[in-house]
């Protein structure tokens, strides 16, 4: 990793101590750390617009859209929006469903360097947020979530920003994998759509590669079927149940899912479980 990113989050660095989420918000002066319930929708887009356009974000993003190419070849890449918990990889929504997913279906963690899989994160303040790119500066030091202004007419601006962000992103990246899986839902969805119709444009081949199912967050089944898709493509000849939606089913991939978390945080010893 080069040198013009800063390392975040409250973790140790094998190179250098992070820096202080106090220091961040020295950065974000006028960006509120956790949204306060009570400010208006407004607000929240007007400290969020601020927080796309502060230097430190543009720096990341100029990173990524210039100088960053994923490290390892991969075939397929998976499209996640940002969660609560930083960095992505350990917040709860990853533990405990994307990552056992991955374990599950195809045997590797997502960090494992021969995992088929590669993950972006859609960030509501940066855009694109490569799988290695999720602890440095300011992707695991910001509390703020698209869903919060879905439907404010203000938030268009921010939405568009972000799309032209993601197509210029995905135009740079798409020739390295097969196929690409959004699975995000809400605004992030309305960003990935719009983010779809600038790929349209620039690119129609690069558009073809690019699958956006419908997804819910209450229900594991489009989630499920595209993992079932990736297992058969790689694993043709590895037999598991294919299309039912039955709850016993679910139940029962549930509980490998909770399996599958337990062997990741033995496996991770970043993760306290």
């Amino acid at each position: 990793m080069k040198n013009e990113l800063v390392w975040g989050g409250n973790r140790v660095n094998k190179q250098r101590e992070p820096i202080p989420v106090f220091e961040y918000r020295k950065l974000f002066p006028k960006y509120p750390w956790a949204f306060i319930d009570d400010i208006s929708e407004t607000d929240r887009v007007a400290d969020a617009y601020r927080a796309i356009k502060h230097p430190c974000t543009q720096n990341f993003v100029e990173f990524v859209l210039t100088n960053y190419t994923p490290s390892h070849k991969r075939r397929f890449l998976l499209i996640l929006p940002c969660s609560k918990a930083k960095p992505y990889s350990l917040s709860t929504s990853y533990l405990s469903l994307y990552r056992p997913l991955i374990y599950l279906f195809l045997g590797r963690d997502i960090n494992d360097k021969k995992c088929p899989i590669d993950v972006l994160t859609i960030s509501g303040i940066i855009g694109p947020v490569p799988l290695e790119l999720e602890e440095y500066s300011p992707a695991p030091n910001y509390d703020f979530s698209l869903n919060s202004i879905i439907g404010v007419s203000e938030s268009m601006k921010l939405f568009e920003l972000l799309a032209q962000r993601i197509s210029d992103y995905l135009n740079q990246i798409i020739g390295f994998y097969d196929k690409v899986y959004s699975l995000v839902e809400n605004a992030y969805r309305t960003v990935i759509e719009l983010a779809l119709k600038q790929i349209q444009i620039q690119d129609e081949n690069a558009l073809k590669k690019i699958y956006s199912p419908p997804t819910s967050s209450s229900d594991l089944s489009e989630l499920v079927k595209v993992m079932i898709q990736l297992k058969n493509k790689l694993y043709p000849n590895y037999e598991i149940q294919q299309q039912t939606r039955n709850r016993y089913f679910f139940e029962t991939l549930k509980k490998r899912l909770r399996t599958a978390s337990r062997i990741i945080c033995e496996l991770d010893s970043r993760v306290l479980c």
